[in-house]
């Protein structure tokens, strides 16, 4: 049998081991989902957040023969 908020007290929240009063006693002990729990305590789920386009740093381009002398010959 499905619980509904009728049949607790009021200010019952749910949690993935069971019903709880407001002040914190386990008032049922049943095995709930996530999606149950979020259902009774009026959670939404938030929407997913986009992802970010990696922007690449601009590659400096040196002729290779200017490459070459800085490596060959440090200043």
């Amino acid at each position: 049998m499905a619980e509904t908020k009728a049949m607790f007290p009021k200010g019952t929240t749910a949690s993935l081991d069971g019903y709880h009063s407001p002040t914190g006693e386990l008032l049922v002990a049943s095995t709930n989902t996530q999606a149950e729990v979020d259902a009774w305590n009026g959670v939404k789920a938030k929407p997913k957040a986009k992802a970010k386009a990696k922007v690449k740093a601009p590659v400096k381009k040196k002729k290779i023969w200017t490459q070459l002398k800085e490596e060959l010959f440090p200043k």
